[in-house]
């Protein structure tokens, strides 16, 4: 028995002394750079596994906040990669799940920690909502259980899709796209919906009106909305008196959501 704990504590020791070679800081932090023998107490194998795993590590991070990283420049973002690993160390046993560990490294930081690093002010909310089109790209796919909204009645239930967010913005960060990452942003307020689209289950973004807001906030709500409740509620955001032609755009808007993916009708009590 006391082998059997001695090598225990063996593997633990080797395992912890595995894990601060690969993340603790160095001179040669960065992912893209090579380690060298001459500089560490560590054999020269492991230095090569520490590159590999660093490497791994960065891409992954890289590859969920590419806007972010883009923004910021390989140097900046590079440096910030290395203190998450140095100081907060990843604990998930997901490798997807590492950036989620990384995004609540930055909200750490605010605000005072983002200022010593000189992160601009936009930076933490980019970082969130890259994060959130993942969450939403990764969600579980509830096409089984969708109920068209075709004939809802006013005591029927309307609820939002699982793959979708409803999030406030201070910065215009939803407007920076993967394909042209250093526009503009803008200090303003925004609410947005992200989404996975039904049909080419692509992650996208609208901005949304404040009906469309309050609406779509009462149907994220566990249990949904009672679709009369939620033409109230949406009714009482926008301030206009409710005719014909106000209910007309509500069913469109209504409709429309629910072809994105966004809506469909609850299930019976």
């Amino acid at each position: 028995m006391n082998a059997d704990n001695a090598a225990l504590r063996g593997a633990r020791a080797f395992q912890e002394a595995l894990v601060r070679m690969c993340l603790a800081e160095s001179k040669n932090s960065c992912a893209s750079a090579q380690s060298t023998a001459s500089s560490s107490p560590f054999p020269r194998a492991w230095l090569i596994y520490r590159d590999l795993v660093r490497a791994r590590l960065y891409e992954t991070i890289e590859h969920a906040f590419p806007r972010l990283a883009t923004r910021l420049g390989e140097g900046a973002f590079c440096a910030l990669v290395a203190q998450f690993l140095s100081t907060a160390t990843p604990c998930t046993r997901l490798l997807r799940l590492v950036p989620r560990e990384f995004l609540a490294f930055l909200e750490l930081l605010e605000p005072s920690g983002a200022q010593a690093l000189a992160l601009p002010e936009w930076a933490l909310e980019l970082a969130r909502f890259e994060w959130l089109e993942l969450e939403v790209a990764y969600e579980d796919n509830d096409d089984a259980a969708h109920i068209p909204l075709d004939g809802i009645g006013d005591q029927d239930r309307i609820v939002a899709t699982r793959a979708c967010r409803v999030r406030d913005l201070t910065h215009t960060v939803h407007r920076v796209s993967r394909e042209e990452p250093h526009m503009p942003i803008a200090k303003a307020a925004a609410t947005v919906c992200i989404y996975r689209d039904r049909t080419t289950f692509e992650v996208k973004t609208l901005e949304l009106s404040a009906p469309a807001a309050a609406l779509l906030r009462a149907a994220a709500a566990p249990g949904g909305a009672i679709f009369s409740d939620f033409v109230r509620s949406a009714a009482d955001a926008s301030g206009d008196a409710v005719d014909i032609s106000w209910l007309e755009a509500f069913a469109s808007l209504t409709l429309d959501f629910a072809s994105r993916g966004i809506l469909q009708r609850g299930h019976a009590a």
